[in-house]
């Protein structure tokens, strides 16, 4: 059991950032730091869904990066992200700047030309803004946490910041929600979940990135939080009963609760909002099911179970959404499979047999461009990367040899990082596998990046920012 434990460890790394609990997370008063404002006071301030007052880039273009996976949580840019294909050969990459990275494998986020990243020292959980294109540091929030690893890990967070309007929202591997402002970091509102909620220490804590949906007159933050019953039992003992918390809502403007939904436990997937025959839905998949739910009021529209036997097994992928499809995937188990969600009841149109399975993803969130899945499959020691027929389940190609990847699509293209710190490029073939020649990212001339490289990248404005062990990098690749 410990082994499988320790194995999921890293799978959590890879998924919330995609994502080790607390045993009573308490955030103190954020500490003033140099370059960084005061935010001791515990009133919460004005929150606007609009734009923070000035964009700091001077590189043409339009694309930001502002959650876990990017604009829409699916790990693509626009087409319009790049006037044309890159090109290493021609164009190679270049580091452009580095600074130093703490505890954690959250992904950074970059809006409006700052980049927001969230890492943590001991105890001590730290956002800090940068200028995306220098790397200067604008501001510092900094607290601290009581947080006890289950296995010995770190109190890193593994949840991607999330950026919307002047408002930047962060989650910590303890389950403190917290909202500041973008221009200056002020600290608005907080709410530690794990006490109002009831959560249970989970296998590796709070991992799933929250999403910001704007409704008309509000901002809702939708977080995976999955609290129990006063007295319930510690998961490593066995199954932990739910109390209905699965998802909240959170306002925007003010922190309030909004509205609760789902009798489930939090997992490491992180929930996204998509555009089905002109509605928004809600898609999350939790610790044992499928949501379906409605954005305003959190109705749930449909439950699809997805989740293997094992009690030590989680779901970390976010669903992937294709009209009124979705695919699911996990690698302890069942493997993956697409739901149809045409119907009044969910109906499968496809899902992975016992053996041979098509793409049975531990970690990363496959990218889906034009009707094909590319994307992790296997576990630590046998993972391949794989093109696979979203409508058929159909395996295109499979190729072995990379570890542990992060995956990022923008026109008819791939990017891959590698979790010793290489970086690919592909074009995105359901014919034939045909990389770039490996490219050694550097923190510095002569310097290569030292890994392991788990957090997915970012990528905005032509700048790739990969978080390694110990640095955050920047590299041009325009």
């Amino acid at each position: 059991m410990r082994t499988l434990l320790l194995a999921l460890a890293a799978l959590c790394a890879f998924a919330a950032s995609a994502h080790c609990a607390p045993a009573s997370p308490l955030p103190q008063e954020p500490a003033s730091e140099a370059k960084a404002p005061s935010a001791k006071s515990s009133e919460p301030a004005k929150t606007s869904s609009q734009p923070a007052e000035g964009s700091l880039w001077t590189r043409p273009g339009s694309d930001d990066w502002p959650r876990f996976l990017g604009p829409e949580g699916d790990g693509r840019l626009p087409d319009t992200a790049f006037a044309e294909p890159l090109d290493f050969a021609a164009r190679p990459p270049e580091t452009l700047w580095s600074v130093p990275a703490g505890d954690g494998h959250a992904s950074p986020a970059v809006v409006d030309g700052r980049l927001f990243l969230f890492d943590a020292e001991g105890q001590t959980q730290r956002l800090t803004a940068y200028r995306a294109e220098s790397g200067e540091q604008l501001w510092r929030s900094s607290y601290e946490i009581r947080y006890r690893d289950y296995f010995g890990g770190d109190a890193g967070p593994k949840a991607t910041p999330t950026v919307t309007g002047d408002s930047v929202c962060t989650f910590d591997v303890g389950g403190t929600l917290r909202c500041h402002g973008v221009s200056d970091g002020e600290l608005r509102w907080q709410v530690d979940t794990t006490s109002k909620y009831g959560v249970r220490q989970n296998f590796f804590g709070a991992g799933s990135s929250p999403w910001a949906e704007s409704l008309g007159s509000k901002t809702l933050l939708f977080v995976t939080v999955g609290g129990s019953p006063a007295g319930s039992d510690d998961i490593l003992r066995g199954p932990v009963p739910a109390n209905g918390t699965g998802l909240i809502a959170f306002d925007l403007a003010t922190g309030e609760e909004d509205w609760r939904s789902g009798d489930e436990l939090a997992s490491y997937s992180s929930p996204v909002v998509r555009t089905v025959d002109g509605q928004r839905l809600g898609f999350a998949h939790l610790r044992d099911h499928l949501l379906v739910f409605q954005p305003a009021d959190g109705k749930i529209l449909h439950r699809f179970p997805w989740r293997a036997r094992n009690h030590q097994s989680v779901n970390a992928a976010t669903p992937v959404v294709q009209g009124s499809d979705v695919f699911l995937t996990e690698a302890y188990g069942p493997g993956a499979v697409v739901v149809s969600l045409a119907q009044a009841e969910p109906a499968v149109r496809w899902q992975d047999p016992r053996r041979d399975k098509a793409l049975a993803t531990r970690w990363i969130t496959p990218i889906l461009h034009q009707g094909i899945l590319y994307g992790a499959h296997g576990t630590s020691g046998s993972i391949q990367l794989r093109a696979v027929d979203f409508a058929t389940g159909k395996v295109q190609w499979s190729q072995r040899g990379l570890g542990r990847f992060s995956l990022l699509g923008f026109r008819d293209q791939l990017l891959i990082t590698t979790e010793d710190g290489q970086l690919l490029l592909l074009p995105a073939d359901p014919k034939t596998y045909r990389p770039s020649a490996p490219i050694q990212l550097q923190s510095a001339p002569s310097q290569d990046l030292i890994g392991p490289v788990w957090a997915p990248p970012a990528l905005a404005r032509g700048i790739l920012f990969v978080r390694g062990e110990r640095e955050l990098v920047a590299i041009d690749l325009r």
